[in-house]
This record gives structure tokens, sequence and C-alpha cells, in this order.
């Protein structure tokens, strides 16, 4: 007597795959690619909302080359990092910055939510850190809100002033509101010294070095704080 075969309903994984379709607009080319379904059903909800709207008539759209499913926005860099990730990404290799953003793009665009949070936290423990300019347009560009404050603090407060590059990449307005909020942070603290908000009472009295530290962290606090609001009031963040 044969034993009864019993299909796994977790792992039991149909061999569908899926043709792509990206475009390379500054070469004229358009890529193809074929991957599993599966990996586009389990991780995004984009594909999985198209997955479940019945076909039309005719081809079902992914299911050839000449039906491959179109993906504006997406660059053939991204989505072979994406490709990458879901193939790959349970190996340890070393996966440069650059790879990182071109992933947070891409899920960011089609919804793969759990690979965009891998690619922000990835990117915020690279070493050398990301430049807070470019954070910035990061952050903007695919709602990373706590992006924000941190770099725009970076810019307000380091001793050098915007680059050139810096205030292309921001734009005029948004680095015009970044030199005026240095501008006021240099001029209350001291230009630029943490010291200025307070500096001078910071070792009056007591000359323990209890009280002086307790004293100078308490200079620092007030000096966060300035900078807080003066980049929440210049820079109109939340």
């Amino acid at each position: 007597m044969q034993p009864a075969v019993i299909r796994r309903s977790r792992f039991f994984v149909e061999p569908e795959t899926v043709y792509l379709r990206v475009r390379d607009g500054d070469k004229h080319e358009e890529h193809l690619f074929r991957i599993h379904r599966y990996f586009l059903e389990r991780d995004s909800e984009l594909f999985r909302g198209m997955f479940a709207c019945p076909p039309t008539k005719g081809s079902i759209e992914g299911q050839t080359e000449e039906t491959a499913i179109h993906l504006p926005g997406v660059v053939p860099y991204e989505l072979e990092c994406l490709m990458a990730f879901l193939y790959e990404g349970m190996y340890d290799r070393v996966v440069p910055l650059e790879e990182w953003i071109a992933l947070l793009s891409v899920s960011s665009r089609l919804l793969f939510d759990k690979i965009r949070e891998h690619a922000i936290s990835a990117i915020e423990r690279h070493a050398p850190p990301l430049e807070p300019a470019r954070k910035i347009l990061l952050a903007t560009k695919h709602d990373i809100p706590r992006w924000l404050h941190p770099a725009f603090t970076e810019l307000c407060t380091r001793p050098d002033a915007l680059s050139e590059d810096e205030t292309s990449e921001l734009g005029a307005e948004i680095a015009a509101r970044v030199g005026r909020a240095r501008d006021m942070v240099r001029l209350r603290a001291g230009y630029g010294q943490p010291g200025g908000v307070g500096f001078s009472k910071a070792f009056a009295g007591c000359g323990c070095k209890d009280c002086r530290d307790a004293r100078s962290e308490s200079v620092r606090a007030n000096y966060v704080a300035m900078v807080d609001s003066i980049i929440k009031e210049t820079i109109a963040l939340p």
C-alpha cells in the first residue's frame, strides 16, 4: 500500500514565474526580468492586489516576454538589487550603500514594506554614514520623517557651511532656510560654541567635579533645546 501524499500548504510552492519589464531611459533600452511569482505575492502589497484581480481577455499579463508587466519609474539597477535581496538576502555579503539606496527606492515604489524597513535600517547603520543633504532628499522622497531632524541638525551645527553641491541638492529655498538657521544658532550660541548658551555660568559657585559636570550637562541640554527650536521654527519641521 502506497503512503498518502500530502501537499504541505505552507511549503508547496508553485513554480509559476512572472516577467517584469523596466526601462533604462538613459540608454533607451527596456530590460526584462523573470522572477518567481511567490516572492512578489509574499512580500508586496502591490503585486498581491495585482494578482488578485481577475485576468482580462487574451494573454495574462506577465506570463510571457511579450506581456511582461511594465514597472514605470523603476530602473534596471533597482530591480536587480531587489532580485538580489529576494534570492540572496539570507547570505552574508557586503552590500554597498548605493545598493541599499536603490533597494529603498524600489521597495517604496512597489510596496515591499518589510524590505523597505530593512533597507532603512541598513542605511542608518552604514559606516560611513549617509551625507546629511542626501539623507534629507531621500527622507523627503521616500517619506522617512525620522531622518529629517537629525540631518538638519547636523547641517545647522557643523562648522562648515553648505557646499555648492549640497545647495544644489537641497534647492534654493531649503538651502536658504538652512543658512538662516545656521546664523541663528551661531548668534544665540556664541558663534557656534555650545558654551555660548550659559557657558560662563557653568563653573560658577561650587568648583567640584560633580557640580561642574552637572552644570556642563545643563548647558549642553539648553544648547540642544535651542537648536531644536530654531530648526522647527526656521525649517518648519513638525
